[in-house]
């Protein structure tokens, strides 16, 4: 059949397997493996405009989809915020500009990364200066979305993580 190759005896159903001796030591050089050149483009439908970053977000997060998150967000706000007493502030709902505002400065802090989230909107000299965070969006209430942030609907029941799988 093949040369240099046996059949893996812990798969009875023919699984091949080389039959070389294993190499001996590490070597003093590498080889990396063959990769065949390939024109490196950007494949997105012909009616976007690559040059937008929203067309290109709007091809993974429809409106619709974001305004499900809104909703979703809003409703687990409530559920957080609203039955804490006298003292307690209550939830205020979000709209889509400041999702946007929110899922802008996570993906910020993704590129620049701090040991704290409070450090973004910092003002003490010695810090970082993050003025596109402190200027889009306060820390309380950014935390807050943060805290609430739904992308399902929380008034669901919770079941198990195979249910969504059938």
């Amino acid at each position: 059949m093949f040369e240099n190759v046996v059949g893996d005896p812990t798969d009875p159903k023919g699984t091949l397997r080389p039959n070389l001796r294993p190499e001996i030591g590490t070597g003093d050089h590498y080889k990396p493996l063959f990769r065949p050149e390939f024109d490196r483009i950007i494949s997105l439908p012909p009616s976007t405009d690559k040059t937008n970053p929203i067309a290109i977000w709007s091809l993974f997060f429809t409106q619709e989809s974001l305004e499900n998150i809104v909703q979703n967000t809003n409703k687990k706000g409530a559920s957080l915020y609203n039955n804490q007493g006298e003292h307690g502030r209550p939830w205020k709902d979000i709209d889509i500009s400041e999702l946007y505002a929110y899922l802008a400065i996570l993906f910020y802090m993704g590129l620049h990364i701090e040991n704290d989230t409070r450090l973004y909107w910092s003002h003490k000299e010695g810090n970082p200066i993050h003025i596109a965070v402190y200027t889009a969006i306060g820390e309380n209430r950014w935390h807050r979305i943060h805290r609430a942030f739904s992308i399902s609907d929380p008034t669901l029941p919770l079941g198990t993580v195979f249910e969504k799988v059938s």
